[in-house]
């Protein structure tokens, strides 16, 4: 297990997607922080990369393909099943390191606008009405669920072009949903939409629920996209 996830990691580090996505993330997200409104504070420049954070979910559904849909199309998963390595550990290897790279593409914006808070304005970058390692909690945990949806497409399609298709679907479909006049009792159970309300101080439920909500995200994608694996005709 210890050598398939340093091989996995390796080929992100190497991977040039991943890199340019990253550099992406962070120059569309400090645009779009700007974009919104001048921040006055560091709560704001955090606020208002946050509010950003879902429409930023795309980065990750492009990764997904890339990075474990091209491992079917050239049978790389199949060789490694082939030589002698079990499927459920090739299963997590792939699993935590895109969703690490997940994490990383999503998350960087808001540690730079945290960053630039703390030299432009100083203070906490976290509202004085909530408990920062409370909220950064549901902020993680929303992210992961985020990332896990395109990684149990991925193994559904096992196909780079279906796997974008159906990402870039869904993410559609979960912007309309959240600009529908209803969508703050949708949102709690959107993890993209647990993001934005979050930066707007409107979710009314306690934060662990949301994270309970989060949890079954990312325990039933990865459930539906393990047992699919382990039962699938790599050949």
């Amino acid at each position: 297990m210890a050598q398939l996830l340093k091989a996995e990691l390796y080929k992100l580090a190497h991977q040039k997607s991943f890199s340019e996505l990253l550099a992406f993330s962070l120059l569309l997200g400090s645009v779009m922080m700007l974009d919104r409104k001048l921040p006055a504070s560091a709560a704001d420049c955090f606020s208002g990369a946050l509010f950003n954070t879902p429409l930023l979910y795309f980065l990750s559904i492009i990764l997904c393909p890339l990075f474990v849909g091209v491992d079917f199309e050239n049978r790389t998963l199949h060789a490694a099943v082939t030589a002698g390595h079990k499927r459920l550990s090739l299963f997590l290897a792939k699993g935590i390191v895109f969703l690490t790279a997940s994490c990383c593409i999503l998350t960087a914006p808001l540690f730079a606008a945290s960053l630039w808070g703390h030299l432009f304005f100083g203070g906490s970058c976290f509202p004085a009405t909530v408990r920062p390692a409370a909220e950064a909690g549901v902020i993680f945990m929303a992210v992961c669920a985020m990332g896990s949806l395109p990684f149990f497409l991925a193994f559904v399609c096992r196909d780079v072009g279906k796997t974008l298709s159906l990402g870039m679907s869904a993410f559609f479909l979960m912007i309309f949903l959240l600009n529908l006049p209803d969508a703050q009792l949708l949102a709690p159970f959107i993890p993209m939409g647990q993001l934005r309300f979050l930066s707007l101080g409107q979710l009314a439920i306690p934060f662990t629920q949301l994270v309970f909500v989060d949890a079954a995200w990312v325990f039933l994608c990865f459930a539906g996209a393990g047992i699919i694996f382990c039962h699938a005709d790599l050949k």
